[in-house]
């Protein structure tokens, strides 16, 4: 499998590829031009430029998860998608996942100690990071990414591409429209428009993008 990144979250990714027996069978990719992490260069094999990458899938299998966060999660997805990828996804052993949740699509990364309850739909290329918390009915669209610590409640929503910071709480039945930037720490109690930064306690807007 290839992970494609080799920074912060990569190195976040990996306790839970080692949990799952998987490290040994990993590379990680990178665009030409960039430097994997010091860590991940001195203990795995990367890969470096879409040429390389080609080739190594024309005789391998060609699974990949994406391990970078904020808006180049997307692009770089959909660029090894055009490349012939096929996008995988990753479950850490120490998270709880309800085998009741309606839907994980493609892509999707949950770190460890996440948990998932009945009801939840998570769209595709979604991350979901250490020990966030994803209550009943709560639904997620595609490329959502949920920070360290993060709280969503009952029948909360979240659009497209949306980022929501470490320790957010979203409370029961809000929604976050696409493309918007909760801050670090707030506590949503109300709708926010797409496009929208927010943030405090109560979150309130910031700005617009």
């Amino acid at each position: 499998m290839i992970v494609a990144g080799a920074g912060g979250l990569a190195l976040q990714i990996i306790p839970s590829l080692e949990r799952l027996n998987l490290q040994s069978a990993v590379q990680f990719y990178i665009d030409e031009g960039l430097s994997p992490d010091s860590i991940i260069e001195q203990n795995y094999s990367f890969i470096q430029g879409e040429l390389k990458l080609r080739e190594i899938w024309k005789e391998n299998t060609r699974d990949f998860i994406v391990a970078i966060g904020g808006a180049r999660r997307e692009s770089l997805y959909r660029k090894l998608l055009s490349w012939g990828g096929t996008p995988s996804t990753l479950i850490d052993s120490f998270s709880s996942v309800s085998g009741l949740a309606t839907h994980i699509g493609k892509g999707v990364v949950i770190l460890q100690d996440v948990i998932v309850e009945p009801g939840v739909h998570i769209g595709d290329g979604c991350l979901l990071n250490l020990r966030s918390v994803i209550t009943h009915k709560v639904q997620l669209g595609n490329f959502v990414e949920i920070s360290p610590g993060a709280q969503l409640l009952g029948n909360a929503c979240v659009g497209d591409n949306s980022f929501i910071g470490a320790g957010a709480v979203v409370l029961p039945g809000v929604k976050i429209g696409k493309h918007c930037t909760v801050g670090a720490g707030a506590v949503v109690t109300h709708d926010v428009e797409d496009y929208h930064v927010v943030g405090g306690v109560p979150a309130k807007q910031l700005s617009s993008k």
